[in-house]
């Protein structure tokens, strides 16, 4: 069984957007959520120009993470 889904924090013990770098390097199509506190919005449209599919803001609630999970496409198109 393989992984569906990889969400991570943006400032975890290395970095996020390396995570997502790597992963796309390696022509890895699964569907990334990103999670931060801190982030401009231009951040946000590098971090989708790179392979992210979503960024939830910190604090959010279960409501909001539940809805983000399901507009998380199970299949990722990379150019």
């Amino acid at each position: 069984m393989g992984i569906d889904l990889v969400v991570t924090d943006l400032q975890m013990p290395t970095s996020g957007e390396v995570l997502v770098t790597t992963l796309r390097e390696r022509g890895i199509k699964i569907p990334i959520l990103i999670i931060t506190g801190q982030i401009a919005s231009s951040d946000v449209d590098d971090l989708l120009a790179i392979g992210v599919q979503s960024v939830l803001f910190k604090p959010f609630t279960l409501n909001e993470l539940q809805d983000e999970l399901k507009a998380c496409p199970m299949v990722v198109e990379l150019d």
